[in-house]
């Protein structure tokens, strides 16, 4: 047989070939098909596909969205339990500030009850003692300033016994300061009385004064004991002075002189004085201020000293030559003005250490005024001069403790040094009624003025002009023939 190219064995045959390509043809077509080609490529396609097309992820994407909702919604419960917590806070606040308010309602009311009827019992009393009593004195009621407590000390071993022992009660320490004081600070028998001062009539008010004179016993010889020094100069209890003050009824006659508070902290009681140092360059320039220029500002201002030292002038008759006790003085404004009216020598008391080059002047702190009349060798003085200071005493403003009779005291142990018929020229805040700046002074009105100028018959009376008032009254000193000095 021939075995050329196109014949022999090996040949495939042209229908073999066709049907392969017939089939090839067929594939083509079926997979070339839309349904066909994407479940092939589907079948093609890794699992881990794209997110849009895989049904795990599918699935996963729809509990994602789930539990945000859930936690949105966990979000706002919790917000919405803590505004109901805040509600719960407010509505408890407001219930306690109404409890707050009735309670205070009820307090208030209380005290309306309590007054009115302290009101009533007051009248009352008023009405009997009016009908069993022949008091008939204009402004006179039957109502003591102040009463006495009952168990008061009867002896000085008792008095110091108890007040070392309750060094920190107010009421023992005024208990003792009534037994050194004695018949002094004894108010349970003086009667309140309404009256006004006539602040427009010096004549008249200065006349009242002389119409009430008080004569008391004074026993100098108690008041300037080391006993007495010890209780009624003693340190304040506490420093600053209560803002509340102890014993108010007693400073405020039980309440009626009026009670404002004023509160300073200005403790120097034995310490150094503002001028600690009056040198004698000081005393000639002041004096020439005063007398030549009329300049002298003082403490007060040159309006103030102007107006004292004209008083003293008028006053001179009981100055002039004479030795004079000068009451407070921070610098020597008051000194220069007494000497230039004509005294010979003056000896100032006051808190603080003061050192004087003038040799007209002396100057003494408390404890040594008290050794000195102790020992003997403090002299008599013809006068007494005092402005702007007393008022202050047994305040507890300049670090002294507190004594409702603080001012009357240091005026009477001032008598105790005094020859009979002295002068006293004396300037304290006055006004019409009774009142009590705590803690910075007193006002003194119709009852106040003539226990503080107890055995002082009043002579002559001047009233500051303007708002804050003085008044300085020029008296005499008559001493009670019982008085032991």
């Amino acid at each position: 047989m021939s075995s050329g190219p196109n014949g022999g064995r090996g040949q495939v045959p042209k229908s073999v070939w066709a049907v392969t390509l017939a089939i090839l043809l067929l594939m083509s077509v079926w997979i070339l098909s839309p349904g066909n080609g994407q479940q092939s490529a589907s079948l093609k396609q890794p699992t881990t596909g794209s997110p849009a097309t895989s049904p795990v992820r599918k699935e996963e994407d729809g509990c994602g969205s789930l539990r945000v909702a859930e936690k949105t919604l966990r979000d706002r419960e919790e917000a919405l339990e803590k505004q109901e917590k805040a509600l719960l806070v407010r509505e408890e606040a407001v219930k306690v500030k109404e409890l707050s308010l009735q309670t205070r309602e009820t307090a208030l009311q209380a005290r309306e009850e309590a007054l009115s009827k302290a009101n009533d019992d007051e009248k009352q009393v008023v009405k009997e003692d009016d009908t069993n009593t022949e008091e008939s004195s204009k402004g006179v009621t039957a109502l003591p300033l102040v009463s006495r407590p009952s168990d008061v000390p009867t002896t000085q071993a008792e008095a110091i016994s108890r007040f070392r022992k309750n060094k920190k009660s107010y009421l023992e320490m005024y208990k003792a300061q009534l037994f050194f004081c004695g018949t002094l600070c004894d108010m349970s028998q003086v009667n309140w009385r309404d009256d006004q001062l006539d602040l427009a009539n010096e004549e008249a008010t200065a006349k009242y004064f002389a119409d009430h004179f008080v004569s008391n016993q004074i026993d100098c010889g108690a008041l300037f004991s080391k006993e007495a020094e010890e209780v009624l100069e003693a340190p304040p209890l506490e420093w600053p002075p209560p803002r509340d003050l102890p014993l108010a009824d007693i400073y405020t006659f039980n309440g009626r002189a009026e009670k404002k508070d004023w509160f300073f902290e200005n403790k120097y009681l034995g310490g150094r004085a503002k001028v600690p140092v009056w040198s004698l360059a000081m005393v000639r320039s002041f004096t020439d201020q005063l007398v030549s220029k009329k300049s002298l500002h003082g403490t007060y201002g040159s309006a103030v000293t102007n107006w004292v030292f004209d008083i003293l002038k008028s006053a001179a008759e009981g100055l002039k030559d004479k030795s004079v006790l000068i009451i407070g003085s921070e610098n020597p404004w008051l000194e220069v003005a007494v000497l230039a009216a004509g005294a010979k020598h003056v000896t100032t008391l006051e808190y603080g250490k003061i050192v004087s080059e003038d040799p007209r002047i002396s100057t003494l702190r408390p404890f040594e005024f008290n050794e000195m009349y102790r020992n003997g060798t403090l002299p008599r003085f013809d006068a007494v001069v005092t402005f702007s200071s007393l008022e202050h005493s047994g305040l507890g403003r300049y670090g002294d403790g507190l004594n409702p009779w603080g001012d009357v005291i240091s005026l009477a142990k001032a008598s105790c040094v005094l020859k009979d018929k002295a002068t006293l020229v004396v300037g304290v805040p006055i006004a019409a009624k009774d009142g009590l700046f705590y803690n910075a002074h007193r006002e003194y009105g119709p009852n106040r003025w003539p226990i503080f100028l107890t055995n002082f018959r009043a002579k002559r009376l001047w009233i500051e002009s303007g708002g804050y008032q003085h008044g300085i009254v020029l008296a005499q000193y008559e001493s009670p023939p019982s008085s032991r000095r």
